[in-house]
């Protein structure tokens, strides 16, 4: 089962078959089946970033004794192998129409359940939940979806702790336990400390959140540096004989008691990322058509939007805000009526002061209607000004 087509996934496995001598893939490997759902070239050609795309199964194939099957998957299918059930929760297929903007847009996200006979009567199967290198579109097409039926005991961290899912999937999740695929390292510098900036600065808190605060989790696993770890369960417990806290370095004990868990409280200071993403603003007066014989404008005319004119202002941090948005003319085009409206239509007030949760976003649209022409040509020129006030529940603006 491959998630996607980045090189440190899909590209690695190529990178194996690639270095095994002929001699070692007739006697070493042997594969029956992949996996997955990858693209074709021509879907994901306008992405940020692709290393291999569904034509590449051929040429893999070729490189494995015997060959394999490739099980192209669809969101909604059941997969079972042996004792293994596996449902295909998420493809990039779900993402269509909108363009894929980057290969972590086209991972395959599939739960695995893992039945047993010899279980007791009562026994609820455990179940993980894979998402790959997912991102926050991901993870919101998924939470609209499929809501609390993602619930999974054992969650597999989205894109080794750097950016990845939005917090409300992992709240859904409520997972008990979750693999942190990268080593210890990865996660003190993902999550332990502020990481991303920008638009991305909501990655590191989700994750932090999930595998510091979430009171759901019981267990973060996580590599040691450039190490192969096996965690042997008994009858009496799991087996600790290697394990050690991820941020103390310290000798771990296993206890019985899945109560005594330690709280992490000091995460330094609240952080506050306000991403606001404009249009372009650009409006542009149509006089009509001119008619030669009457030397006169005829037919429609008046200002039109030329590109997008709105404003999304989301909260990427982790602290509620408010904020107030308003338009004001530069001096000497007050003849120049700016309106701002909400996503519901309605007109906003510049009074008006708006309560932005974290990891939630308002968009608003701007009309321009001059009361009058200008007096001369106008090319590119700032005619007034939106502003967009941010405060946080103590007061503090910016």
């Amino acid at each position: 089962y491959l998630t996607h087509a980045h090189s440190d996934h899909y590209g690695s496995f190529r990178a194996l078959l690639n270095t095994l001598t002929k001699k070692e893939r007739v006697d070493l490997f042997k594969m029956d089946y992949m996996i997955g759902n990858f693209p074709a070239v021509n879907s994901i050609f306008g992405s940020m970033d692709w290393d291999a795309y569904e034509d590449d199964v051929n040429t893999m194939k070729a490189n494995v004794n015997g060959g394999f099957k490739f099980v192209k998957v669809h969101t909604g299918q059941k997969l079972y192998l042996a004792n293994l059930e596996l449902e295909v929760l998420l493809t990039y297929e779900d993402h269509l129409p909108y363009r894929i903007i980057n290969t972590n847009d086209t991972n395959t996200v599939i739960r695995v359940t893992v039945h047993n006979s010899d279980a007791l009567p009562g026994t609820v199967a455990p179940q993980i939940l894979f998402l790959g290198d997912s991102w926050r579109y991901s993870s919101r097409i998924l939470c609209a979806m499929y809501g609390e039926y993602l619930q999974t005991e054992i969650l597999q961290l989205a894109h080794h702790g750097n950016i990845g899912c939005e917090k409300l999937l992992y709240q859904i999740i409520a997972p008990k336990a979750v693999l942190f695929p990268h080593c210890t390292t990865g996660f003190r510098q993902w999550v332990w400390t502020a990481g991303t900036s920008g638009s991305n600065a909501y990655a590191p808190l989700a994750d932090r959140y999930l595998v510091l605060e979430a009171e759901s989790v019981r267990y973060v696993w996580a590599a040691v540096e450039y190490t192969y770890n096996t965690l042997v369960f008994t009858p009496a417990g799991p087996d600790y004989k290697n394990v050690y806290d991820i941020l103390t370095n310290t000798k771990v004990t296993y206890s019985s008691n899945m109560e005594e868990r330690p709280t992490y409280i000091d995460r330094g200071t609240d952080v506050i990322s306000i991403n606001v993403v404009w249009g372009d603003f650009t409006f542009v007066y149509n006089f009509g058509e001119w008619n030669p014989e009457t030397h006169e404008y005829e037919g429609e005319s008046g200002w039109s939007t030329e590109g997008d004119s709105t404003v999304d202002v989301e909260n990427a941090g982790d602290i509620a805000v408010t904020f107030s948005i308003s338009y004001t003319a530069v001096t000497g085009y007050e003849y120049f009526v700016g309106t701002l409206a909400d996503a519901a239509g309605e007109s906003v007030d510049a009074e008006a002061v708006f309560e932005l949760p974290i990891l939630e976003r308002k968009s608003f649209t701007f009309d321009l209607s001059p009361t009058s022409l200008p007096d001369s040509a106008l090319d590119g020129v700032t005619v007034g000004r939106i502003t967009v006030s941010i405060s946080t529940a103590g007061g503090s603006e910016s």
